[in-house]
């Protein structure tokens, strides 16, 4: 595959993971059609941040055939809160097929149906979480899907700055990668129609030290009480264990 489809690969992957398009076949060019949405990637280097969130070889540190479980919290002022958990499965599918990632995401009516990702390097939860996600902005803000994607995306593509951090893991500090993006920050868009979503923050952190390399992904939505100790959205997903 050649580097500099990869930006627009990404891209119909993102968009594909709405329809329920992912197959085998995701790894071809995407068809025209899809260019207008990406038409700045392939002219652009991919990013730092792109490669550790996207790109880079999240699933070396798992066996051939494993189950990592996530857990899942949303709390806020706005909305129903809960808690939940994500499992992603990763199958060995033999020498045609390759390795298989799907993922039990969230439960009864919160469950996302998703497809299986063939082959993947990076770990697939993140697409998982990132599709859940606008999907969720689309139902709250009576916005499109395909415009939530192109803003995380294009935030992500844009993005200057993977910071090293420190994390609490298994009772020890563990160095990881955290990135932080704020998609709609001044889109006259959002101030228009969700003004309230404007701020909202993306931050993942990643360690190739913990199994399938996501700590963390996490959205948070501040209020905009300045008094309110509490933010108008807040959900995150953690590494929560690799069963057994």
């Amino acid at each position: 595959m050649k580097k500099h489809l990869l930006p627009l690969l990404l891209a119909s992957l993102l968009i594909n993971l709405g329809t329920g398009g992912v197959s085998a076949q995701a790894a071809k060019p995407p068809k025209p059609a899809l260019a207008e949405s990406s038409s700045e990637a392939p002219s652009k280097p991919i990013s730092a941040v792109e490669q550790r969130v996207f790109l880079d070889d999240h699933l070396a540190n798992l066996a051939k055939t494993a189950d990592v479980e996530y857990s899942f919290k949303r709390s806020g002022t706005l909305g129903d809160n809960f808690e939940d958990k994500v499992v992603l499965h990763v199958r060995d599918g033999g020498k045609e097929k390759g390795r298989l990632a799907s993922a039990d995401f969230l439960s009864g009516k919160s469950r996302l149906q998703l497809p299986e990702i063939p082959n993947p390097q990076a770990n697939p939860v993140v697409l998982y979480f990132l599709e859940r996600d606008v999907r969720e902005m689309e139902r709250i803000t009576k916005g499109k899907q395909y415009f939530f994607r192109k803003r995380v995306r294009l935030a992500l593509a844009d993005a200057n700055q993977v910071k090293a951090v420190n994390v609490r893991f298994e009772g020890r500090d563990i160095k990881a990668d955290e990135v932080r993006v704020q998609p709609y920050l001044n889109d006259p868009v959002m101030q228009a129609r969700a003004e309230k979503y404007e701020k909202k923050t993306y931050i993942f952190t990643l360690s190739d030290q913990v199994p399938g390399g996501v700590y963390q992904i996490r959205t948070t939505v501040a209020s905009t009480d300045e008094k309110a100790d509490a933010p108008l959205v807040d959900e995150t997903m953690t590494f929560a264990k690799l069963r057994k």
